[in-house]
């Protein structure tokens, strides 16, 4: 009886085994390989305008983001003519002027990426461009191209 006993268990020792090493072999078959749940981490990169003062104009309902610590420089009436200046913290400046005519794109190309276009109706738009003086001999900005191309990446033209 007690050799009954044994063998009983052993057999079930041996089928438990079978079964294990059969569903290893079938389960990590190619194809059937059950892959673990892969954990998704949200990205975490701020928004390095979220912080920035916003530029609205009125008249050709626009608007933009600029850094905290840059100043909104447009007198009255270049503000009623729909132009703007804004000033960095080290004097450097981007100027929007309203123009009528054609856009010229091919302009924003060879300014080293320091203008840019855009369309506010069929016959006027507005050039944004980044300068690092005022005045004659004054150069197109090209130490902030990375800011300046933050604050073209936040124009927004309302409906």
């Amino acid at each position: 009886m007690r050799q009954k006993g044994f063998a009983l268990i052993l057999i079930v020792i041996i089928l438990a085994l079978i079964g294990i090493v059969a569903a290893y072999y079938f389960g990590t078959r190619k194809g059937n390989i059950i892959p673990s749940p892969t954990k998704i981490t949200p990205s975490t990169t701020a928004n390095p305008t979220t912080n920035w003062k916003i530029y609205v104009d009125k008249k050709y309902v626009y608007s933009f983001k600029y850094p905290a610590l840059w100043e909104d420089k447009t007198d009255a009436n270049d503000k009623s003519l729909g132009n703007f200046t804004i000033e960095t913290d080290e004097g450097e400046k981007i100027h929007g002027a309203i123009f009528s005519g054609i856009p010229d794109p091919e302009n924003d190309n060879s300014n080293y990426g320091a203008s840019k276009s855009f369309i506010i109706s069929s016959k006027t738009y507005l050039l944004v461009t980044y300068v690092e003086c005022d005045g004659p001999g004054c150069l197109l900005g090209s130490k902030r191209l990375d800011v300046f191309n933050q604050i073209l990446s936040t124009f927004r033209f309302a409906k």
